[in-house]
């Protein structure tokens, strides 16, 4: 109890929680949430509308210099301002020289005013000039704002008109050799553009929400947001404003995909605030890394910071890190990052250790193992199937439905029977308890050769099993049998045979191919059942990918030597700053307390929902199930309307797929097996 005390504590004062609120055990996440929205509300009072884009950066430079900025709620709210009015001016106004791509349509007074600045620009006299680079400020000449004003008297142009046309016109001459970066307009050109751009094409504006939850990433907190409610604009605002107090800022993202997409939209706004922003991708050499974590804001994944960290303290002797600064981190998707991926250590591998003595000879006993048992359980599938359908069912049915549910839970059979005689899992493994204690002649360690345990997803060997097993070696006797008096090379000899043994068991009855791994190439790759992914770099560990290959007919490869390796946790403790924010982070807030310390709170959307969550159907059989699929993608297709239908394994997709593909709908299709298509079918 002290100890959660002193945690949810920590977590306050983290959270610059006042202590009036933490004396009268304000619940946390309303403490934080109030003083996110007291933030919000000074960004939305700040008075910075009024300045040109070089005044916005001076002074997000010297806030980034106070010591309390990030702690501070009135400095920390200016500086949000500042970024969020960057914001609008980039994504928003600076769309005005991109407006013949723009998908719609733009009002036309903007268009207006746009035709006739390239018009200026190309017959100005002073255009000459810009061959030579020492003419590169030509454009802050007297000579040029003489020459443009000229030009302007001879249009008859609003005074909104005339100020657009000004300053575009003055921006084209800059950019023939400058960067866009290096431009700065003056508030009164953005205020233009605004009161002419009736439709809004040209207006980006933060919300609210967005502002709350950039507060609360820059204190160090878990936000949840729904989706589509801006989480990118959220992060960058919070990184923004990090990067300008001298800090590093790594924005974890789910893959390489997302960490590029959100680098290319936000670099014109970083850039205009003076910050330099990279990223970090998979295919990139060291060269090529070390220069973009050199930069102040880094787009990447969790993935590449752990291996790059890794691969930096190997080198010996010590070399140029390719990795930077570890200052701050803000990871989005963070439940999957921070919570799921955490399962599977990062690790790196050297030289061969393996022994694949006696490989093939244990494979061939476990597959002739596996085909008796299959018999074995045919049998009995055959004796249930054939039971009267009277209703109730009686005593010997339920054993023979438990020890079918122990010896293969998947059983087609089993699975028809027990619905059609109303017998769920839990009562089958009740049954099967029950068997175990009374001793009765419903024995299945002497009628099968292995064992399933549904529940924990593992299976074992039976006393006959393991018999077998042990025969094909010459030993009389299972691994339960062996004494302590077994002289030591056969004891080491006896025990890996028998772990080698137990791998091909899990190889054949618990991993299935397409499910949770592909065969690419001669290579086993493995597959993220958390989201469908392929994990290339990934291998499971004592013996079982040697297993998996064997069993698809591929040269087993020995397994290798650990170097070094860490986890997901152990690498965001290197950050002295995190924050997250995901779309599902409060079903995980007590994962993110106990792993890292994290407090969660839930940002409630822009606007109310207009979804409407209904009742899941449940279908009896499978064909039932995709035949309702179908029909409803079919629905919402003939409204013009995209539908995403998500699946448990690259076998439901491809047969999904089937199925549109025979009822005549276009679809693209999105699995473990073509997932390098994943960056197109996303944009498409």
């Amino acid at each position: 109890m002290r100890h959660l005390a002193t945690t949810v504590f920590r977590a306050l004062r983290a959270a610059d929680i006042p202590g009036h609120a933490r004396r009268r055990f304000v619940a946390p996440e309303t403490a934080a949430l109030r003083w996110a929205s007291s933030c919000a509300d000074l960004v939305a009072n700040a008075d910075v509308a009024h300045m040109s884009d070089a005044a916005l950066r001076t002074e997000l430079r010297a806030l980034g210099a106070a010591p309390d900025i990030l702690t501070d709620a009135p400095t920390l709210a200016r500086a949000l301002a500042i970024v969020s009015t960057a914001m609008q001016r980039r994504l928003g106004a600076w769309r005005i020289f991109e407006i013949d791509d723009l998908p719609g349509p733009v009002a036309g007074p903007v268009k207006t005013c746009l035709q006739t600045a390239r018009s200026i620009g190309e017959s100005a006299y002073h255009a000459n000039h810009t061959e030579d680079p020492a003419d590169l400020d030509f454009a802050d000449t007297a000579e040029f704002l003489s020459e443009l004003e000229a030009r302007l008297d001879l249009h008859r142009l609003s005074a909104s008109q005339r100020e657009i046309v000004r300053w575009l016109a003055y921006a084209g001459e800059k950019r023939r050799l400058a960067q866009p970066d290096e431009i700065s307009l003056p508030s009164t050109f953005y205020d233009a553009v605004r009161h002419l751009d009736t439709d809004g094409s040209l207006r980006f504006d933060p919300t609210r929400e967005q502002v709350m939850t950039a507060a609360l990433l820059v204190r160090g907190l878990i936000v949840e947001m729904d989706a589509g409610e801006g989480k990118t604009v959220s992060a960058g605002l919070a990184a923004a404003v990090t990067a300008a107090t001298g800090r590093t800022v790594h924005v974890l993202t789910a893959n390489d995909y997302l960490a590029l997409r959100d680098t290319e939209w936000l670099v014109p706004v970083y850039e205009s605030l003076g910050l330099s922003v990279d990223a970090v991708l998979s295919s990139m050499d060291d060269d090529e890394r070390r220069h973009a974590y050199a930069h102040q804001v880094v787009y990447t994944t969790a993935r590449e910071v752990g291996f790059d960290y890794l691969r930096d303290n190997l080198k010996l002797p010590p070399e140029r890190p390719v990795r930077g600064r570890l200052d701050a981190a803000i990871v989005d998707e963070a439940d999957h990052v921070l919570i799921d991926q955490n399962q599977t250590p990062l690790i790196i591998s050297g030289a061969e250790v393996g022994d694949l003595n006696g490989f093939h000879r244990v494979h061939q006993a476990v597959r002739e193992l596996v085909q008796l048992h299959a018999s074995e359980v045919a049998k009995v599938a055959d004796v249930v199937s054939k039971a009267p359908d009277d209703g109730a069912p009686k005593a010997e049915l339920d054993a023979e439905l438990a020890t079918l549910y122990a010896a293969d839970p998947d059983n087609p059979v089993l699975r028809q029977v027990a619905a059609r005689s109303g017998v769920d899992r839990q009562h089958l493994v009740a049954t099967l308890e029950d068997l175990v204690d009374s001793h009765i002649a419903y024995d299945y360690e002497q009628r099968f050769y292995l064992i399933h345990d549904a529940r924990t997803r593992s299976v074992r060997f039976t006393d006959r099993g393991e018999a077998l097993i042990a025969g094909r070696f010459g030993s009389a006797t299972g691994v339960a049998t062996r004494s302590a008096d077994t002289p030591p090379p056969e004891r080491h000899r006896h025990d890996a045979m028998f772990s080698m043994a137990h791998q091909f068991l899990r190889a054949y009855t618990l991993f299935k191919r397409e499910v949770d791994y592909v065969v690419i190439e001669d290579h086993v790759v493995l597959v993220d059942q958390l989201n469908g992914r392929l994990l290339p770099d990934n291998r499971y560990m004592h013996g079982l990918q040697a297993a998996l290959e064997a069993k698809e007919g591929l040269p087993p490869r020995p397994e290798y030597e650990t170097l070094a390796q860490t986890t997901i946790t152990g690498l965001m403790g290197l950050y002295p700053r995190i924050s997250g924010l995901t779309g599902t982070a409060v079903e995980a807030r007590d994962e993110f307390m106990r792993d890292y310390g994290l407090l969660t709170v839930r940002v409630a959307p822009s606007h109310p929902s207009r979804r409407e969550d209904h009742a899941p159907s449940v279908f009896s059989t499978t064909e039932l199930q995709q035949t309702a699929v179908v029909e409803e993608v079919q629905h919402w297709h003939s409204l013009g309307r995209p539908v995403l239908v998500g699946t448990a394994s690259v076998q439901q997709s491809q047969e999904i797929g089937r199925l549109l593909t025979r009822a005549g709908i276009r679809h693209n299709l999105l699995n473990a097996v073509n997932s390098e298509s994943e960056a197109q079918i996303v944009r498409d």
